[in-house]
């Protein structure tokens, strides 16, 4: 897992799409290993190609929600373009579903390419943003994205995502 996310990074202009990691590969195994949630792979031909993580959501104005979050999604760049993404993605929404209303991720602002996958999954912009400070000072603004989960029976999960969101089957 570590290799299909580092051959992912750094994340630059001619790297980056829609499944590039904006979490560095050892912030990810060690908050797999910290924190209750999933992890998922994609395989090819008996390899790793991508993996998922998705955590129960921890954001504080969540709080009264029950909301999943996918804290990171890497398909590795040669095996792009083949279904493992969307594969990835449904694997989450299905952990999801048995105990949430919501599923949402951070999106860098200015990765479009990212954004686009997600929203093609029915994730859209609820208005929350975070500013994340790297090793070596520099911020990167990232935007929630977040949607609504079947039919759901949360009325405040329905009314809080209902005008920035598409529901996910």
């Amino acid at each position: 897992v570590t290799g299909v996310q580092t051959c992912a990074l750094p994340i630059s202009s001619d790297a980056s799409g829609p499944m590039t990691s904006t979490m560095p590969a050892d912030r990810g195994i060690s908050r797999m290993r910290k924190t209750p949630g999933s992890a998922k792979v994609a395989t090819s031909a008996d390899e790793i190609v991508g993996w998922l993580l998705v955590t129960p959501a921890t954001d504080p104005d969540l709080a009264g929600l029950a909301a999943w979050e996918v804290a990171d999604v890497v398909v590795h760049p040669h095996a792009r373009r083949r279904g493992h993404g969307s594969r990835l993605m449904h694997a989450a929404v299905d952990v999801a579903l048995g105990s949430a209303s919501v599923l949402t991720t951070w999106c860098p602002v200015d990765d479009e390419p990212r954004r686009a996958f997600f929203t093609a999954h029915g994730l859209g912009p609820d208005g929350a943003w975070r500013d994340l400070a790297s090793d070596t000072g520099e911020t990167m603004r990232e935007v929630r994205l977040l949607a609504a989960l079947g039919e759901s029976s949360d009325a405040s999960a329905q009314d809080r995502s209902e005008e920035h969101t598409s529901e996910l089957q």
